[in-house]
């Protein structure tokens, strides 16, 4: 596949698209908290996820306390991943979801997406200490039916064979056809099998709008078998035939980057949360 090349010629009195963005509410977490998401846990022990924020640079190693703002305490964290450093994208602080034990936990808001094409864009980092990942251990970003709750869009889904550790990575999917509906944007994490833990930051909801004044226009085809020719989408730095640009994609969302041991753990946890309630 070949990158598109467009110039852009400005023309009087015509239209062309430009950015708009939607409403996502403290999509960068930069309020310190998750003011304007909704977090939801499931799980036997308060202490088995965590929900937190870190500064840039914040490292949290193992032992470490983390606040949870879903049951509003502090956790210390057993993770075999551990140490983390957050690392934000868009701001100096980024969402971080921590596991000590069995958990299904949720990060969601409610978006009205602008009319048109819209995409939904995230940045987002991982580390899987199970040796896979499956149905039970597995990060999503889904749409979901305001109303009914149900998903009806996966935009993003790791799967068996994908990296068990990423780095920050920008992730975008198309969601043209929910232009101009209030889809409720949801991160998913099923960890039932080993620590799973998660940084998140940058969330987006983009859509083009009609403004006066410029249009694009593509440039004058070109010989793509001409080797002096500048314009040649052919293999080269910048192009999708490239060998150091890598584009994975899932369900529609493209990339650009970059049990047993639960099980020991989740007993230890409870009987601590118990003797503190004693």
């Amino acid at each position: 596949m070949r990158l598109a090349r467009t110039g852009l010629l400005v023309l009087a009195g015509t239209s062309a698209p430009i950015a708009a963005h939607a409403d996502v509410v403290n999509g960068s977490f930069e309020t310190g908290d998750y003011s304007g998401w909704t977090l939801t846990k499931d799980a036997k022990s308060a202490t088995f996820a965590t929900a937190g924020v870190l500064e840039s640079g914040t490292t949290v190693k193992y032992a470490d306390s983390v606040h949870d703002y879903h049951d509003g305490m502090d956790i210390a964290e057993y993770s075999s991943s551990l140490p983390l450093t957050a690392v934000p994208t868009d701001g100096g602080r980024l969402a971080v979801q921590l596991q000590n034990g069995p958990a299904t936990t949720r990060l969601y808001q409610d978006v009205a997406f602008p009319g048109g094409p819209v995409s939904v864009s995230w940045d987002l980092a991982y580390h899987n200490t199970w040796g896979t990942f499956a149905n039970d251990q597995r990060v999503r970003v889904v749409l979901r039916d305001v109303a009914t709750d149900e998903i009806v869009e996966t935009l993003f889904e790791t799967k068996p064979g994908d990296p068990l550790v990423t780095g920050m990575t920008h992730y975008s999917a198309d969601a043209t056809i929910y232009g101009g509906r209030t889809m409720r944007l949801d991160l998913v994490l099923d960890v039932r099998e080993h620590f799973l833990d998660v940084q998140l930051d940058g969330v987006k909801v983009e859509g083009l709008e009609r403004h006066e004044g410029v249009h694009p226009l593509e440039t004058p085809a070109s010989d793509p078998t001409d080797p002096t020719d500048p314009t040649d989408p052919g293999t080269g730095p910048g192009t999708t035939d490239d060998p150091t640009i890598t584009d994975s994609q899932v369900g529609g969302c493209s990339a650009t980057g970059g049990q047993g041991g639960f099980a020991m753990i989740a007993v230890a946890l409870v009987a601590m949360s118990r003797r503190r309630r004693r």
